[in-house]
């Protein structure tokens, strides 16, 4: 991660950069911004990714979810998101799930989750998210609020940074916040697909929020994502 005297520097440049570009308007297509975004997919459009979750537009406010990986490990999953406000400035969505692990009961025994999550869409530039997330886990392991940030800066050629902060606190156990990450990513947009590079740090999670998973080892590691539209 950059030294704190570089982050102003780098968010002027990021804006500047943002400010000239045409590639996108976000007042009119917030649902393309993929990940930390408060809008729901339109009616039957699909979106999937190798780590962000399989996504299905049932209705025009309804995304189903679900994640293919958790699946394969015996750990069925799903979401549901409820799209309350749609604007041209901004987004006001309800999501909830369930995860139970079948493979690792003792370790990972489910959890339910709730949260309530919003956007502004400041026009051609800047997207700017919040989560806050409560989930209950099914053991004494602790239920936590969630509260996540998230960023993403428009570029020129369809190129885009994303920036997002996890910060889950332990409630049960009154532990205080545990498992923080950030995450940064470099996105480029070819046609329906999009491809994300970038380095995390901190506890691993394989959605932006609210699954939780071991912590890695490394502090910081790389991140790779690519995501289909259909």
């Amino acid at each position: 991660m950059p030294p704190p005297r570089l982050i102003a520097p780098v968010l002027l440049v990021l804006v500047t950069l943002s400010l000239s570009s045409r590639a996108h308007a976000l007042s009119e297509e917030p649902s393309r911004v993929v990940y930390g975004n408060a809008a729901a997919l339109r009616q039957g459009e699909i979106r999937i990714g190798l780590f962000a979750p399989f996504q299905y537009g049932a209705k025009e406010r309804i995304t189903l979810m679900s994640h293919p990986i958790l699946d394969l490990l015996l750990t069925p999953n799903v979401f549901l998101r409820l799209n309350v406000v749609h604007l041209s400035w901004f987004a006001l969505s309800l999501d909830g799930g369930y995860a139970q692990s079948f493979l690792r009961k003792d370790e990972y025994p489910g959890f339910a989750t709730i949260s309530l999550i919003h956007s502004f869409y400041l026009g051609q530039v800047v997207t700017l998210s919040a989560r806050y997330a409560y989930l209950f886990a099914f053991n004494p392991s602790g239920d936590y609020a969630i509260p996540s940030v998230y960023v993403t800066f428009l570029l020129p050629r369809n190129y885009r940074v994303h920036l997002a902060g996890i910060f889950p606190y332990d409630l049960r156990r009154s532990a205080g916040f545990t498992g923080i990450s950030g995450k940064l990513l470099l996105e480029y947009r070819l046609s329906s697909l999009l491809v994300a590079l970038g380095l995390s740090v901190g506890r691993s999670y394989l959605v932006d929020a609210p699954i939780l998973t071991n912590p890695i080892e490394t502090p910081v590691y790389p991140v790779v994502d690519f995501v289909w539209e259909f």
